[in-house]
Order: structure tokens, then sequence, then C-alpha cells
């Protein structure tokens, strides 16, 4: 069984360059996630391999829009991994990035492009730049010179965001 992985994982990315450990490990992919540069090691790996780099024995990236857009477009020939498995907090809770399935996929897509046409993000736009502007204006400083007192920014973050959520709901 070993030897037909090997075989298998040797053979079909052959053509694909990458670092020769992670080529035949996951090792320098973990190595690089317990350090938390693996971003940086990934984007030295394009600059040095080029626009297809193998991260691991079964890893294939790409860097590039063309390659983006051939992956995900909705007839590609490509399916998700069961990565985008590990987000949905139970078995119901799927949403248009972690959903796998290509129809139900589709169906979310086209009742978000019913919500976000042009003219609902133009009449929208207003209304939130009006609260972005409202919330920038309440963490303007009197006295630049005297210390504020300590706020937890999550909480107000919540709150503007709520607001506006609410108030674009009830335009």
């Amino acid at each position: 069984m070993y030897e037909l992985h090997v075989r298998h994982t040797l053979t079909s990315y052959i053509h694909l360059l990458g670092p020769f450990l992670a080529r035949i490990s996951n090792l320098p992919s973990f190595y690089h996630t317990c350090r938390g540069d693996r971003h940086i090691w990934l984007w030295q790996c394009f600059e040095i391999y080029g626009e297809k780099i193998r991260a691991t024995p079964n890893t294939v990236l790409f860097n590039t829009p063309s390659a983006y857009a051939s992956i995900y477009a909705p007839k590609s020939n490509v399916q998700r991994s069961n990565f985008y498995h590990i987000f949905p907090r139970n078995e119901n809770d799927y949403n248009t990035l972690t959903t796998t399935d290509v129809q139900a996929h589709a169906h979310k897509r086209r009742l978000l492009k019913l919500a976000f046409t042009e003219r609902s993000m133009k009449s929208a736009s207003t209304f939130v730049e009006r609260h972005v502007d409202r919330w920038i204006d309440l963490w303007q400083f009197q006295d630049d010179q005297a210390w504020s007192r300590a706020e937890n920014v999550a909480e107000r973050l919540m709150r503007t965001k709520m607001e506006v959520i609410i108030g674009l709901f009830l335009l």
C-alpha cells in the first residue's frame, strides 16, 4: 500500500516543482505552519519555482488570477476538498464559502446575486459611509497629548456592525 501511495504521489505531480522535501513529506509545510510563517515560505516558493508549486506531496498551489478563475468557475472540473468541511459549526451550517456541492453552491450564489445588485450596492454605500465616518469621529481625540481610557474595540466594532446591518435591513 505504501509503495502504491509513493508511486502515485511521486509520479502524478512529478512535473511540478517545489522544495524537494515538500515533494515527499508534509514536514516542511507543518514546520512553517508551527512557526507561523507558512505564508512567507509559500511566497518564497512561488518566487523560486514559478506560478505552480507542490507544497506537500498531494497539494498543488497556483498563484495566478487565471488559475483561480478556472478552478473556481461554475463549470470547472474541480471539486473543493474536504478542508472546507471543518468550518461549519454543525451539519446544517453550510454557507456559500463552505459548500462543496456544486449544485448547492450555485443555488446559494444565485440568491446572493439577487441581493447584491449594482443598484442595491450604490444605494447602501452612502449609508455605510455615513456610519463609518460617524465611527471614526467617535474615535477622534480632543487633546493629542492626553492618553485616553482603555476601550474594548471589538465590542464597539460589534455594535457599529450591528447598527449598519439593522440599518441596511430597514432601508
